[in-house]
Parts: structure tokens; C-alpha cells; sequence
């Protein structure tokens, strides 16, 4: 966009909420489109203890407030976080 090539960027919320922080006088977001959509990391099936120590830890960083403020920090909405879960299937 900023080489006059695109008139338009859609990607995820953190990567262009950081663009608009780092550029207020170029770029502006226009929207956000919500969706049951969920990303996370992922282990090899049946890895039940290095599952276990992932999700240990992100609860970790969620109950101190660590997921919070990373969120803020690159311009996004806490509120839009959802808890940590598991998911395996």
C-alpha cells in the first residue's frame, strides 16, 4: 500500500492493528470481521504431557494478565480475547 501498488490490506487483527500503530497518518483500519475462526499451537496426537505444559502455561500467561497486555500493546482489543482451551478434536 504504501508504494501505491494496493488500495487494501486485509489480514489479521494484530498484524494490522500493529501497521496502524506504527503509521497513524497513512493507514487507518477500516473494519473487522469476526469469525469462529481459532488459531493456537498445536502438538503431535497423543502428546498428552507437552499438551498439558502448553496449555499450563498460557493459562499461566492469561490469569497474570500476560495475554492482556501483549494484546494492548500491539492495539487490540482485550476484550476480544477467549479463554484458553483446549481443543482436540
Amino acid at each position: 500500500m504504501s508504494n501505491d501498488r494496493a488500495d487494501i490490506l486485509l489480514s489479521d487483527l494484530g498484524t494490522t492493528s500493529a501497521l496502524v500503530k506504527a503509521s497513524p497518518d497513512q493507514y487507518e483500519l477500516g473494519f473487522t470481521i469476526f469469525t469462529d475462526y481459532k488459531v493456537g499451537p498445536a502438538v503431535q496426537k497423543g502428546n498428552a504431557d507437552l499438551l498439558q505444559a502448553v496449555y499450563d502455561g498460557l493459562k499461566v500467561q492469561e490469569l497474570n494478565g500476560t495475554i492482556k497486555q501483549v494484546m494492548q500493546t500491539y492495539g487490540i482489543d482485550p476484550a476480544l480475547a477467549i479463554p484458553v482451551q483446549q481443543l482436540t478434536q
